[in-house]
């Protein structure tokens, strides 16, 4: 197929692939460094006069620079495997990086857990991407649905409105929703309520590459004010990502989104880590900020036993349930209401919870935990990816960090040898013994003589 060949589906591959991977920034190369302290030689000895330099001959001089410069070219062919070696790890590493830290991806895995309906497709509606249950739900793995128009799988007295809907989100970037049948393969026609919403991340980019989430639900009624918040809601979830780097308000949104798509659910917070002592809180309102309070002064409630139980934890009436004897003193004269538990898995530990409070008699049945469900498993999956994200720029800084420390101490040995017209391993162990003697790290003594070298008090 040409390249211009207007029937080629395109990927983001086909771009990416052609792209130089760019360095890390603030990273000094060390070979500039070293061509650095190569030239600068003549202006390092005019601040650092070589000892003993007025009793040397002219020849003696020429013999001595030579030497140095012999040991610097050394140094430099040295130094250019070393940096050779670096640059291929943080290349390794910008690749794992790129592609960890990619939004969209981190996004797909937090929609292939969802156990809503949910595809991707492209602004010609070509798709992309689906989850395990849109799989289910047409018929097909998720790998046969690639590449394949979801068209095919829309009644044909509903694609007219399905396109229409699907050019509404991509040329203006609003939301859309509507009803249509789908025709799964090899089974009975299911009518779904559909929502379509804009990806983020590709907001603003040519049409090829802009990417489109539908949200498919099986049709259980009519789609009332109620059902369209819900509709919404999960199609917010489905957009959702790690990549911002602020963990507590993706948390916060979540709780929110919680809020609008679960029946009766009004306030909603997520709890990182053990219930106890949380290493992170993120609530939808105050009342669930109250709420998580009064469980901590008890010492108990449905957030500690889903967390130490390792299962969804519910009651009807929190304050007055005889599970937690601390609660009902404290709420004896206020009811609490009602109030479901998530534990939320990362791998095969449990991270934190996430906990829905209700209005005061409200009743919670199978359908409103599994209402919930969602939402915890997206919560569950944007911990996961931050920890992720937070090992990754962890090493990468650290990686940076050493590059750069590395190419201080190496200038500042360079000058060591200029003026001591010694080794490099000499100079070395110069700076090592430097170290020592002040209790001060071998990077710092580095840049204390790099940043100042005419004052003498490192010779």
């Amino acid at each position: 197929m040409r390249e211009n060949d207007p029937g080629k589906i395109r990927t983001d591959d086909d771009d990416d692939a052609i792209q130089p991977r760019p360095a890390l920034p603030g990273a000094p190369t060390m070979l500039d460094v070293v061509r650095e302290v190569v030239n600068g030689v003549a202006s390092v000895r005019s601040v650092l006069p070589s000892p003993g330099a007025e009793d040397l001959t002219p020849e003696q001089s020429a013999q001595q620079l030579l030497a140095m410069e012999q040991e610097l070219l050394a140094l430099e062919e040295e130094l250019q495997v070393l940096e050779e070696e670096v640059r291929t790890q943080q290349d390794e590493l910008a690749a794992v990086t790129d592609a960890q830290l990619h939004d969209d991806e981190l996004t797909g895995r937090l929609v292939s857990a969802l156990p809503v309906a949910l595809v991707s497709t492209d602004a010609m509606g070509t798709i992309v991407e689906a989850n395990v249950a849109a799989a289910s739900l047409i018929g097909k793995s998720p790998t046969r649905l690639h590449h394949k128009p979801i068209f095919v799988y829309v009644a044909p007295g509903d694609r007219r409105s399905a396109r229409a809907a699907l050019a509404r989100v991509s040329n203006v970037q609003a939301p859309a929703e509507l009803e249509l049948t789908l025709t799964p393969h090899r089974r009975l026609p299911v009518r779904c309520h559909a929502s379509l919403v804009a990806s983020y991340r590709t907001a603003g980019l040519p049409s090829g590459r802009q990417r489109v989430r539908w949200v498919l639900v099986p049709e259980t009624g009519p789609l009332t004010e109620h059902r369209r918040e819900r509709l919404h809601a999960l199609s917010e979830l489905g957009r959702l990502g790690a990549g911002s780097g602020d963990l507590r308000k993706v948390l916060e949104r979540v709780a929110t989104l919680a809020c609008d798509g679960v029946d009766g659910i009004t306030d909603a917070s997520v709890a990182l880590g053990n219930p106890v002592e949380p290493e992170l809180l993120a609530s939808s309102s105050a009342r669930a900020q109250l709420l998580d309070g009064v469980q901590y002064m008890a010492g108990g409630g449905p957030t500690f036993d889903a967390y130490a139980g390792r299962l969804p934890v519910n009651t009807a009436e929190m304050a007055s349930d005889s599970r937690w004897p601390a609660l009902k003193k404290r709420h004896q004269d206020m009811p609490a209401g009602s109030c479901i538990a998530f534990p939320l898995y990362v791998d095969d530990h449990v991270a934190g919870v996430l906990t829905l409070y209700g209005a005061p008699g409200g009743p919670v049945t199978a359908d409103l935990v599994n209402q919930g469900r969602p939402f915890a498993q997206a919560a569950a999956s944007l911990i996961r990816d931050s920890m992720i994200m937070e090992e990754l720029r962890s090493t990468r800084d650290q990686l940076s960090q050493a590059l750069t420390s590395r190419a201080v101490i190496d200038q500042a040995k360079g000058m060591v040898m200029l003026t001591r017209g010694c080794s490099a391993d000499e100079a070395f162990r110069q700076l090592g013994r430097l170290s020592n003697n002040r209790g001060e790290k071998l990077r710092e003594i580095a840049a204390r003589i790099v940043a100042d070298p005419g004052s003498g008090w490192w010779r």
